[in-house]
């Protein structure tokens, strides 16, 4: 975890800009993730897919016990994030790789 121990502005400066900036200077340093067990849906993943696919190079995402997901959405979310290279979805609605024969670079990328 990185921590910031330095003023990143000055008197009367907007402090906005500079803290927009450490924001998206450390989702691009995200390279793992896990979310799971937290009750997303297919709309959750597709919203939250298109703000990882613009703003991270994230490799792994862990979405297992998330239920709800189904195979709709996490194949849209490996179409939209380039840089994944694994996705975990044990405990989702996907429950064989059967599911998602019909994309090949899913079944590469995805785990059960």
């Amino acid at each position: 975890m990185k921590t910031i121990l330095s003023q990143i502005t000055k008197r009367g400066d907007s402090i906005l800009n500079p803290l927009g900036e450490l924001v998206e200077e450390s989702l691009n340093s995200l390279k793992e993730l896990n979310i799971s067990k937290n009750f997303l849906n297919d709309d959750d993943l597709t919203d939250f897919g298109d703000i990882l696919g613009q703003y991270t190079e994230v490799e792994k995402i862990n979405l297992s016990s998330n239920r709800d997901l189904t195979k709709k959405s996490i194949i849209e979310l490996l179409e939209n994030v380039k840089s994944l290279s694994e996705i975990t979805v044990t405990c989702t609605s996907v429950k064989s790789m059967s599911e998602i024969e019909h994309c090949p670079a899913a079944k590469e990328k995805i785990k059960l």
